[in-house]
Formats: C-alpha cells, structure tokens, sequence
C-alpha cells in the first residue's frame, strides 16, 4: 500500500513539474509575440511616430531621434539616460505611442 502511494506522489510531481513547464513556456511565448508586434509597428511607423515622440519627450533632439534609426530598445536607452526615469515608465509611455499608430493607415 506504501508503494501505491509513493507512486501516485511521484506521477504527481512528475505531471505538476511538466505543467509548471509548459505554462513558463507558453507564458514566454506570448509576451513575445506581443513584444514583436510592438516592435514591428514601430519599426514600420517610426518615421510617422517621429513627431509624437518628440512632443511626449521634448529633450530628444532631431539627431537623437535619428539615431535610433527606429529601434525601440535603443530609444528606451536613451530615453532612461535623458529622463532618469526607469525602464518601466518610459516603455508605457512609449507603447501608449506606439498604441495610437498600431491601428491607423500611414501617411
């Protein structure tokens, strides 16, 4: 009886240890996709962004915005040295951005 036991605990393990897998997995994957869906509209929008950038961080500089030549992480960077504020802060206001050119044709 002591043996069924042991058994059922370690098929049990065994199954949480796969799913805890498949979920960290399948969890990575989606904040991927996501991730480059962002980054594809900004790379195909930047030079529509341009000016929206500009107006929400006033210290960028023509010549820091080209630069990035439409990298997104490259802006955060420079956005987080110009600012000070943290990864976090400026990649929410960069993606409210992003949000509004994701949806609309371009010029």
């Amino acid at each position: 009886m002591n043996n069924d036991k042991d058994i059922i605990e370690k098929g049990y393990e065994k199954v949480k240890d796969a799913a805890s897998a498949a979920y960290e997995k399948t969890k990575d994957t989606v904040v991927s996709l996501s991730e480059s869906a962002e980054d594809k509209t900004f790379r195909e929008r930047y030079e529509d962004m341009k000016s929206a950038i500009k107006e929400a961080f006033p210290s960028l500089t023509d010549m820091d915005l080209e630069s990035v030549k439409g990298q997104k992480d490259k802006l955060i960077i420079l956005l987080v040295e110009k600012y000070g504020e943290t990864k976090g802060v400026v990649s929410e206001k960069l993606n409210r951005i992003i949000s509004t050119f994701k949806d609309s044709s371009p010029t």
